[in-house]
């Protein structure tokens, strides 16, 4: 029983992988400079913020807020792999973080 549950999860993670390589990016909605993203808050809905795209590598965008700050921000893969459209954490990694997508202008 347990070579078989072995066997399946190793099939999983080889056609996960599979997915991931053979995934480009030309089909995955990416964040272009000069655009305004917006993204809501969990706990409140009428709190928005919203950033600014002014630089972007292929792994990081720098982004800046309504203030002028400026924030580098590592584009997370795994949320990325997981529907084609990039998204980060402007404001850090925690429970109720908000994650500002490519599709939310």
């Amino acid at each position: 029983m347990q070579c078989q549950k072995k066997e399946i999860t190793l099939k999983h993670r080889a056609a996960t992988y599979k997915r991931l390589k053979t995934m480009t990016t030309t089909n995955i909605k990416q964040f272009e400079i000069g655009k305004s993203y917006s993204v809501h808050s969990v706990c409140n809905w009428d709190c928005v913020w919203t950033f600014k795209v002014i630089s972007r590598t292929t792994s990081t965008i720098t982004l800046k807020d309504r203030k002028g700050e400026k924030k580098t921000c590592r584009i997370n893969k795994k949320l990325t792999s997981y529907d084609n459209v990039e998204s980060v954490m402007p404001m850090g990694s925690y429970s109720f973080a908000p994650i500002l997508r490519a599709d939310n202008l």
